[in-house]
C-alpha cells in the first residue's frame, strides 16, 4: 500500500522569518542557509496533500493519519483496535496514548513536537 511519494512539513513561514533574523556569527550563518536550503528542496518534492503536522485542520489527522497507516502496515502495528476498533486509533498512536509508534519511533514524536512549538512561535507574523 506504499506509493512512493514522500511526506513533509511545510516550512514557508518558518524559512520566512528566518532568512530574515540578524545572525552575527558567520557559522550560524551558513547553518542557517543550509537548513533553509534543505527546507526549501525537500518543500520543492513534496506535494501539498502529503504535507504533515500542517495544523491547518486543526487537531484533525491530516495527511499524518495516512503516514500512520502506512507505517503500520509496513511494520505490523495494528491499524485499528481490537476487538471493536475506534475511530480515533491513530490519532492515539500520534498522542502516544497508544505507545506502539512513538515507542518504536521516538524521532516521529519528536518532529510532531518541534513542528508544532515552531507553528506556536511563528503564529503572530503574517504568513508568506
Amino acid at each position: 500500500r506504499w506509493d512512493g511519494k514522500p511526506y513533509g512539513i511545510d516550512a514557508a513561514r518558518i524559512a520566512s522569518v528566518c532568512s530574515t533574523a540578524q545572525v552575527f556569527c558567520p557559522s550560524l550563518s551558513a547553518l542557517r542557509l543550509r537548513v533553509l536550503d534543505y527546507l526549501y528542496a525537500q518543500r520543492a518534492a513534496v506535494p501539498d496533500n502529503r504535507l504533515v503536522f500542517s495544523f491547518a485542520n486543526g487537531m484533525r489527522l491530516g495527511p499524518e493519519g495516512d503516514l500512520l497507516q502506512q507505517l503500520c502496515w509496513a511494520i505490523g502495528f495494528p491499524v485499528q483496535d481490537e476487538p471493536l476498533p475506534q475511530p480515533d486509533h491513530l490519532a492515539r498512536l500520534i498522542t502516544g496514548a497508544r505507545p506502539e509508534v512513538l515507542e518504536s519511533y521516538p524521532e516521529f514524536e519528536y518532529l510532531r513536537d518541534i513542528v508544532f512549538a515552531l507553528n506556536f512561535m511563528l503564529r503572530g507574523y503574517s504568513d508568506p
